[in-house]
């Protein structure tokens, strides 16, 4: 049986703040209609010289094109459904019900001839998505700078990262960024978790969404726990399935060897648990996540904490930087909001272009302006990345 569906913008408890979505469509779905105009596409626009490198069809006019990757390979994507045989899913009452989970890949790919770019969205999702964004139905969708299921370079072997998002936020919400670190060379492995990610198909055909979390404050901190468990299972889950057989495209393609974590928000903290406990993980890297789960005891595997600029005092975090003895970075962003390391900022600015400032704060966005906050995570994430999980 699952749980009635809960929107996007619904608001949950303020102290899950920097662990979900929470209100940050309030704005849009305020707009009657959207759609960004010729010049909104232009200031968004993927340089030419990558599309035609790597040979990209040409999208349909007026769409909101996703900024150009900085790396050397072109890229494709790849989704899969994921069946954990050996455990129930918790979060609802049916017994009989086990653990799914929807992966997202991005991978370093052989520049070829025809193809089509990827969707930005998974089919099965993206018609609830846009109603929850008040975006019409006919608004032209998000273009991405990936191709559809080519294969990889023969011979050719990648580190891997494991990404979750945050709580109530999907996979490809972040897409600027998985695009970018897959075209330097990474395996992008992307998890949405059901019932704690936005919206996750599920193999009956359904769609689980997020849930709105207990309205007691009280309770909310054992929620979150728990929560943080789940995706850390998950995400072991994924690891088991990595070095399986049913791998498709990427089998043959993976190096092993080198697996790192990152996620956002709740997906951050999973990120470092996972990397913490999980020992084909080498690293862990959390984008402005509170971390729920337990701090005590060490932690040995390098971390990262990437911060949004009011995220200060979080006495969580200060107790893994003591307590870690493996290699810390941790960096704010200036200017900086929680959703600012995902590709909102590029929706609203397409969009529901003008947003004031108090508008675009309300949603969890700061005044940094979306190329330099995507330029940082970009940046500090792959430095990360390269160093302790890459060659």
């Amino acid at each position: 049986m699952q749980h009635p569906p809960i929107p996007w913008p619904q608001r949950i408890p303020a102290a899950m703040a920097r662990l979900t979505l929470s209100a940050c469509c309030a704005a849009l779905l305020s707009l009657g209609g959207c759609g960004g105009g010729a010049e909104d596409t232009a200031s968004v626009a993927a340089p030419q010289g990558y599309a035609s490198r790597c040979q990209l069809p040409p999208g349909v006019s007026h769409a909101l094109l996703l900024p150009a990757p900085t790396g050397e390979h072109c890229i494709g994507k790849a989704g899969f459904r994921l069946l954990d045989t050996a455990r129930a899913e918790a979060y609802t009452a049916e017994e009989s019900d086990l653990r799914e989970v929807s992966v997202q890949v991005w991978y370093p790919t052989a520049t070829t001839a025809g193809g089509a770019r990827a969707d930005y969205l998974e089919p099965a999702i993206a018609a609830l998505v846009k109603a929850q964004l008040a975006i019409p139905s006919t608004a032209a969708d998000v273009l991405t700078n990936a191709k559809s299921g080519t294969p990889l370079q023969p011979g050719s072997v990648y580190p891997v990262v494991i990404f979750s998002p945050g709580y109530g936020m999907v996979a490809e919400a972040y897409s600027a960024l998985l695009e970018d670190l897959a075209s330097h060379g990474i395996v992008v492995v992307a998890v949405d978790h059901p019932y704690i990610s936005g919206v996750t198909p599920l193999a009956n055909g359904q769609l689980a969404q997020a849930l709105a979390g207990p309205a007691s404050g009280q309770a909310l901190p054992a929620f979150l726990d728990g929560a943080v468990a789940t995706l850390v299972a998950d995400q072991r889950y994924v690891l088991d399935w990595l070095q399986g057989p049913n791998t498709g495209l990427l089998a043959g393609h993976l190096d092993l060897a080198r697996i790192g974590l990152m996620g956002h928000s709740i997906g951050g903290a999973a990120a470092v648990q996972t990397a913490r406990s999980d020992a084909r993980a080498k690293a862990g890297l959390d984008i402005d996540g509170t971390v729920y789960g337990g701090t005590a005891d060490p932690w040995p595997k390098p971390l990262m904490f990437l911060l949004a600029s009011n995220h200060v005092g979080d006495p969580t975090i200060d107790a893994v930087l003591q307590l870690a003895t493996g290699a810390t970075r941790s960096v704010t962003v200036p200017d900086a909001g929680h959703l600012d390391f995902s590709d909102l900022k590029w929706l609203f600015n397409f969009y529901a272009p003008g947003l004031s400032p108090s508008a675009l704060a309300a949603q969890g966005l700061g005044t940094i302006e979306a190329s330099k906050a995507l330029q940082a995570t970009r940046q500090e994430s792959l430095s990360f990345l390269q160093q302790f999980v890459g060659r």
